[in-house]
């Protein structure tokens, strides 16, 4: 109406409402409402063979381990490092250059393999594992590969056993969750290519032997073909399975695939990552220190306390071997002395360093986070007391080793004694210096320390400074067990090759018979593994054979000895020459109608047979036998049809001096005596 206000709405909208226009609200539509989609791993090629060239690395390894050891794991384990390496710098598309170190720890140890075996390298299995965790979290730069604090320890355990742990069927999960993904797809025409080639092989050789037969126009154009084919499938099928020759290798293999296949997916797809660095570890582990002054200063006291009691009691015992000498108070022998002072230091370095890292985690802390002077105090007094016990060990052991020469227990307790000094010498300085880098020292030590014990060979060590020590004049005496029992064969050899020249003709003789025993060991089964050094003294042994097969005559060293060395020279020295092993012939000649099962006629070096003999007949047998006359010549024992045995023992004539006179040969008849009683007498 004219005259009245109007209102003009705008076009398409509703009335007002207090002066707010209103306004509908437009159709439904849920292309308008949009998800966030659930997280999900982006896989290709490289993750669909992961697994595949895992369990094969780890089928390898295994079995190499515990059958051949030597080439077989270095081979399988620097392809699946190499593997590794590849599968995820591809994705991160960088290599830091601190990956250098854990990667060079990882090739040196499984390097020791194809060059020597030794039973020390039970523990580089274990350390390959730990190695190959550390490589990755160095690679992807994973928190706490570079030891910042002690909390680097936990955030490797999580990386490394616990995540992957978690995750373990991650790597399918994700591959089925990709299996229709666009970047799937690109990849599935070379795929099935290299599919269709792989399947086609045995088909075309099948089809080319089957023509080659049947026409002979095509037999000449493919001369040789079927041998080579032949020939290469063996060798094809005795490389890969060979090898394989326990079901339980396999078994083994597939426990641990996935895991050690979870764990280089997580770190490849960052996953680890994710979860190491957004999780809290000082928050975590703020929650357990309870502990107050009072409780720490009260129990710490009370050990204190009784470390001072027992330095002040054991002082002349625990510092006697900085004069070189063993306390006259003390009444034990030399290697007693040096191996209680290690066990006693490495218990209390045991015990404090426990006691320190649970103050560590226990104690409170003031606002600003460090700890209290008074837990300062007891970790500065536990760690100079110990070093001054690690200081006494170190030089007890020196003279151990002095006077006794290496064992690989006495290396193992001189890297110990280095790592534990180290250990508390760094905590020490932390303790007035914050910012030091205590853990990446101790750790890189301790790392570099145990590699170069496994890369250096413990048998090395031994074999080589124990006898130029001997040989030298250093040491009067050898322990010629310690050679013996070394488990690297070729430094066995390379030892007991000098040693069969020395001046003592006992340790000569002696060394000489073990010579033969590798020999006929090498001869009889071959090489014991594919390691180089194998290789090395199969070459020797075989270079020497004529030579060492004369050495058999000494075998009365390796029955007699016992590596008396004393009582074998003072034996030599009476009977005026080495007891060298002769042959003879010995001959028995049955004369007796009683019903005997066995007879067994026996001495140190040969043994022979004789089952159901029949009356009249003789058995004749060479007989080995040594100079040594206060041994029986040989002993004969005869097995009834009751089973009861009777025994004879035969001694050598001597001539006037006692010694024993040797015949070429013996011949022995077994007759009826007296009361029924058989009877040995010689011819």
């Amino acid at each position: 109406m004219y005259g009245e206000k109007q209102i003009i709405r705008p076009q398409g909208t509703s009335a007002q409402t207090n002066g707010m226009p209103q306004t509908p609200p437009p159709p439904f539509s849920a292309s308008d409402y949009s998800y966030p989609a659930k997280s999900r791993i982006v896989t290709g090629f490289l993750d669909l063979i992961m697994p595949l060239v895992t369990f094969c690395s780890l089928s390898g390894i295994v079995s190499f381990v515990f059958y051949d050891g030597g080439i077989g794991v270095t081979g399988c384990y620097l392809g699946f490092l190499g593997f590794t390496t590849l599968y995820i710098v591809t994705k991160q598309r960088n290599f830091p250059l601190k990956a250098l170190y854990p990667l060079c720890l990882c090739v040196i140890t499984c390097m020791t393999y194809s060059l020597r075996y030794t039973e020390a390298l039970v523990i580089s299995v274990p350390l390959l594992f730990y190695f190959s965790g550390l490589y990755c979290m160095t690679l992807t730069n994973t928190k706490g590969s570079c030891f910042e604090s002690y909390l680097s320890l936990y955030n490797q355990a999580k990386a490394i056993i616990f995540i992957p742990h978690a995750k373990l069927f991650l790597p399918v999960i994700s591959l089925w969750q990709n299996r229709k993904t666009k970047h799937i797809k690109l990849k599935k025409g070379y795929l099935g290519m290299l599919t269709g080639i792989i399947c086609g092989i045995p088909v075309f050789i099948v089809v080319a032997n089957l023509l080659i037969k049947g026409d002979a126009a095509f037999s000449v154009v493919m001369n040789g073909f079927t041998d080579k084919t032949a020939g290469l499938l063996e060798k094809v099928f005795d490389k890969l399975f060979g090898f394989i020759d326990d079901p339980l290798m396999i078994i083994i293999a597939l426990l641990f695939t996935p895991w050690v296949a979870s764990t280089v997916f997580s770190f490849r797809h960052g996953v680890i990552n994710k979860y190491v660095d957004n999780s809290n570890t000082e928050k975590t582990v703020g929650i357990f220190r309870f502990v107050n002054d009072g409780i720490l200063g009260g129990f710490y006291g009370i050990i204190a306390l009784c470390y001072v009691i027992y330095l002040f009691s054991q002082f002349s015992y625990l510092f006697g071997a900085f004069s070189g000498n063993i306390p006259l108070s003390v009444n034990i022998s030399l290697s007693e002395y040096a191996r209680r002072g290690f066990f006693e230091m490495s218990t209390v370095a045991a015990i404090n360093l426990c006691l320190i890292g649970a103050g560590a985690i226990l104690a409170k802390r003031k606002e600003n986070g460090r700890p209290s002077k008074l837990y300062k105090g007891f970790t500065a007094f536990f760690s100079v007391f110990t070093i001054i016990l690690i200081a006494t060990a170190m030089s007890k052991m020196a003279l151990y080793i002095n006077e006794l020469g290496l064992t690989e227990k006495r290396i193992l307790v001189s890297v110990a004694d280095i790592i534990l000094a180290l250990t508390f010498i760094c905590i020490l300085i932390k303790l007035i210096k914050n910012d030091f880098p205590y853990m990446k020292i101790i750790m890189y030590t301790a790392l570099t320390l145990i590699t170069a014990y496994l890369a250096l060979s413990p048998d090395f060590m031994i074999a080589r400074y124990n006898t130029n020590a001997y040989l030298s004049g250093k040491h009067e005496t050898i322990d010629l067990d310690t050679i013996r029992w070394l488990s690297d064969r070729y430094e066995v050899y390379t030892a007991l090759n000098k040693l069969k020249d020395s001046d003592n003709e006992v340790i000569a003789a002696t060394a000489k018979y073990e010579i033969y025993s590798l020999y006929e060991s090498d001869t009889e089964y071959g090489t014991a593994n594919t390691s180089f050094n194998e290789y090395r003294l199969h070459k020797q042994l075989k270079e020497n054979a004529e030579e060492i097969k004369t050495y058999k005559k000494y075998s009365y060293y390796e029955i007699h000895r016992g590596y008396d060395i004393e009582k074998l020279m003072k034996e030599t020295k009476e009977n005026g020459s080495l007891f060298e092993t002769k042959s003879t012939k010995i001959s028995l000649t049955i004369n007796t109608e009683q019903d005997i099962n066995s007879i067994y006629l026996f001495n140190s070096y040969t043994r022979f047979a004789i089952n159901n003999p029949e009356y009249g007949s003789t058995q004749t047998a060479d007989w080995e036998y040594t100079y040594n006359a206060n041994d029986c010549f040989a002993e004969i024992e005869i097995e009834n049809a009751g089973f009861d045995y009777e025994s004879f023992k035969i001694y050598l004539e001597k001539d006037e001096k006692g010694k024993a006179i040797i015949k070429n040969e013996y011949h022995f008849e077994l007759i009826n005596g007296e009361n029924g009683k058989l009877e040995i007498i010689e011819k």
